[in-house]
């Protein structure tokens, strides 16, 4: 498992966007099922590898959940949605909880593979550490690792996104 700061020491990504951007904040429903905590790329320990774009995110539904284990991978696997496609993306602008302008790329999941290690509880925070080797010809490739807080890999995931500029309209020369 990566040596990164816990959760508990991360700044809440939602206090800023419900400043900055309140109308997009109210209507993502993420903020209200999954609290998320990204962790600075200066607070990773270790050599990061060169050319590769790297985020590492702590995940946590909102709520507590049941006991059936289809409930946790349910969780686990809508959380792997959220961030992993932002990561191809990093060099163009940050996951859009973390963006203070209008977003820059347009992207959406065009495959999205999770494979399950080991059963798990997924209503404590996971870490997500997320890689990006390939983001050409407006197509990212993403792979990530969950890991529980006592450092167990639970699941391994992998997207390909599709990304295109996003293009302004000007109405006022219509």
């Amino acid at each position: 498992m990566p040596a990164v700061p816990p959760p508990e020491e991360l700044p809440d990504p939602y206090e800023a966007w419900s400043r900055v951007r309140p109308d997009e904040y109210r209507d993502a429903v993420t903020a209200r099922v999954m609290s998320m905590r990204f962790v600075p790329s200066e607070d990773v320990d270790g050599d990061r590898p060169l050319g590769i774009a790297e985020q590492f995110v702590w995940l946590e539904p909102a709520h507590s959940l049941p006991d059936d284990p289809l409930m946790h991978v349910c969780a686990l696997t809508y959380g792997s949605d959220m961030t992993l496609a932002s990561t191809a993306a990093l060099d163009r602008q940050p996951h859009r909880s973390l963006q203070r302008g209008p977003s820059r790329v347009f992207m959406t999941s065009l495959d999205h593979a999770v494979w399950f290690h080991r059963p798990f509880r997924a209503d404590d925070w996971m870490l997500f550490a997320q890689q990006s080797p390939s983001a050409v010809d407006g197509r990212g490739l993403s792979m990530g690792n969950f890991w529980t807080r006592d450092g167990h890999l639970v699941a391994t995931v992998v997207q390909e996104s599709l990304m295109r500029p996003v293009r302004r309209i000007d109405h006022e020369n219509d």
